[in-house]
């Protein structure tokens, strides 16, 4: 039996904008699992969720914003799941699949599958294969907040539906020892197609941001490369690059999402004695171009590029113990 309760409450200012959001969370399951033999494990129970968000916009001064008000969402949503695992070949191998159920009070049922297989034919080789579908629904304003500190207008142009997906893909970690140099090296692909994906709309008016349903579709590719280096048990390296390519069709135009830097590159080090009395570790972030909103129809001294420069973040820490 889970059982757990949040309640949340925020108030603050962005610029002009005064937001104020109170929001109650419930989640109740339980669950009960039946081991029908050594290699074949059952799982099913029942799960409720609540969630109700209140939410005030106003304005300290004129504006021509036309978002302010209060915004109330209560979602009640009981639930029933099961997951069924198995190992096979003698244990290298095992095989998970799972189903929900999920009833919304304002959107129906929804159904969820899942699929996951898990192969580790020797200790320092694994592969995983997975694939499922998901569902969540939009917290329009805490999701975007950072659009409350904007100029632009926020349109609500429809009732706002589900997101739903379609996820699949897979990993393969490889784990290696080379005298005093230890490690694994990780890489992974996965793809979420959506059937429906709330995207604002920076290019229609380059003074509003409009949030509607997606009519089309919308897709997203990410890819990661990660190795992880110890040597001699005291100085550890991590390098990782990650490609995020995100996707959309609205009304049969093609969009890449903005703000979004598909190339990523990471890396840190980080050094200790082994009295562990001191430690010192550094990061470095690279992010690449990131398509940007079209000010094409602001007049010429008005119009920004269409993609951002990329950027850098580094950061080194030292510590005493």
């Amino acid at each position: 039996m889970y059982l757990n309760a949040n309640y949340y409450d925020q108030k603050s200012f962005y610029g002009i904008t005064k937001y104020e959001a109170l929001q109650n969370n419930l989640v109740a399951m339980g669950l009960y699992e039946f081991e029908l033999s050594i290699y074949w494990f059952l799982k099913t129970g029942m799960s409720y969720k609540y969630l109700r968000i209140n939410e005030d916009i106003s304005f300290s001064d004129t504006s021509s914003k036309t978002y302010s008000g209060n915004y109330k969402s209560i979602q009640s949503i009981p639930g029933i799941f099961a997951e069924n695992s198995i190992s096979l070949l003698n244990n290298k191998a095992s095989l998970m699949t799972g189903i929900r159920f999920d009833h919304l009070n304002d959107y129906g049922s929804i159904f969820t599958p899942r699929i996951l297989l898990r192969y580790q034919p020797e200790n320092e080789f694994v592969i995983r294969v997975s694939a499922g579908t998901g569902f969540r629904t939009a917290n329009l304003f805490s999701d975007n907040s950072i659009l409350l500190a904007s100029s632009r207008d926020i349109i609500i142009a429809e009732e706002l539906n589900p997101e739903k997906t379609f996820n699949y893909g897979a990993d393969v970690l490889y784990y290696f020892t080379f005298g005093k140099i230890a490690g694994s090296l990780n890489l992974d692909y996965y793809r979420t197609e959506f059937s429906n994906k709330i995207i604002p709309d920076y290019d229609k008016n380059p003074s509003e941001v409009i949030f509607a349903n997606l009519n089309g579709s919308a897709f997203s590719n990410v890819f990661q490369s990660e190795a992880n280096i110890n040597v001699m048990r005291n100085f550890d390296i991590k390098l990782a690059y990650k490609f995020i390519d995100l996707q959309y069709e609205n009304n049969g135009i093609k969009y890449q999402q903005p703000f979004n830097s598909t190339h990523r590159f990471f890396s840190s080090f980080s050094f200790s004695p082994l009295n562990k009395s001191w430690s010192i570790s550094s990061g470095l972030q690279w992010f690449g171009v990131q398509q940007l909103p079209s000010t094409a129809s602001n007049p010429i001294q008005y119009q920004r590029p269409q993609q951002s420069e990329s950027y850098t973040m580094i950061n080194a820490q030292f510590n005493k113990f």
